[in-house]
């Protein structure tokens, strides 16, 4: 994903944006990330299972523990190992503006990557892809302790609902949302945003959200800013109850028009609040073709209770 941004300006190229893959699904998202050619981010896997690690090329890998094989998803085996290796997170960390860790079922070591970066004063957040249909289970009671000991650490804790038949969408999602905000920050420079904005979009108290969403045709602006607002594989949400967002409008050069982006906004304002706080940019991607794509991170939001 290559964007070029309409605005020009060099206020952003010393940010450091860093993304942690931890776990099977984390680094199967970082993964994903490194295959489409995601700039500005520093890519990193954290996993113990030191087989999986050599199969991804990330910037950096974190061997968690020491014996060298998975933990099965068990938090607190992962915590454990994680303990283990608490100099080599804080090295591959250290220095970042602002953290995405990316992360499955297991969150054992994430909350120890999650409680550094904080101790570290970095800007965090957490991104959790979770399957469908738990409710009731033991792993479910683990993912609702995990959850709990992440939102005293972090900044912003997204949730993203996902089965085996959506990971690619999942990772898609991930891929756009934070890959296109890290480029916002890190390669694309525009007038309207700076870090202090960011961090006032993730620091917003509440459930956080991430949706991305394409469209073609002559009303393409709306229905991608629709479908970017209610993507379905984010946590049930009560939309209305947003505080503040970022917003990035995308379409190849010969195509997207300034009209498109107001329509965008307006359209995403319409469905949450007009006193929400919205940080947005316009960026040109030739890639899109006829196609014009609306990128949302929302945060400070009243959670719903999930379906089952």
């Amino acid at each position: 994903m290559s964007l070029e941004l309409i605005h020009e300006s060099a206020f952003y190229r010393s940010a450091r944006i860093v993304v942690v893959g931890v776990g099977g699904r984390g680094g199967n998202a970082v993964a994903h990330m490194i295959a489409c050619g995601v700039q500005g981010v520093e890519l990193i896997c954290a996993d113990t299972d030191a087989q999986a690690l050599s199969a991804i090329p990330a910037h950096h890998i974190i061997q968690l523990g020491t014996n060298g094989v998975g933990t099965g998803g068990q938090p607190r085996q992962g915590h454990a190992a994680a303990k283990q290796s608490v100099e080599a997170i804080r090295e591959a960390i250290h220095g970042a503006d602002i953290l995405f860790i990316v992360a499955g079922t297991g969150m054992g070591a994430t909350a120890v990557m999650a409680r550094i970066a904080r101790e570290q004063g970095i800007l965090t957040a957490v991104v959790l892809l979770l399957p469908l249909g738990d409710e009731g289970t033991p792993c479910q009671q683990d993912e609702n302790d995990g959850r709990a000991e992440l939102e005293a650490h972090v900044d912003s804790l997204f949730v993203v609902l996902d089965d085996n038949l959506q990971t690619v969408f999942a990772n898609n999602v991930i891929r756009h949302t934070v890959g296109g905000l890290a480029e916002i920050i890190s390669v694309i420079s525009c007038v309207s945003i700076d870090m202090e904005d960011i961090r006032t979009v993730l620091k917003e108290p509440g459930a956080a959200v991430m949706g991305t969403a394409v469209a073609s045709g002559p009303d393409r602006a709306r229905i991608a800013a629709e479908r970017a607002a209610v993507c379905s594989l984010c946590e049930d949400f009560d939309i209305k109850g947003v505080k503040a967002m970022v917003v990035l409008i995308s379409g190849s050069k010969r195509s997207i028009r300034l009209s498109e982006v107001k329509v965008a906004i307006e359209t995403i304002i319409a469905l949450t609040s007009p006193d929400v706080t919205v940080i947005n940019g316009m960026a040109y991607d030739d890639t899109l073709q006829d196609q014009i794509r609306v990128t949302m991170i929302a945060t400070g939001l009243n959670r719903v209770q999930r379906h089952t």
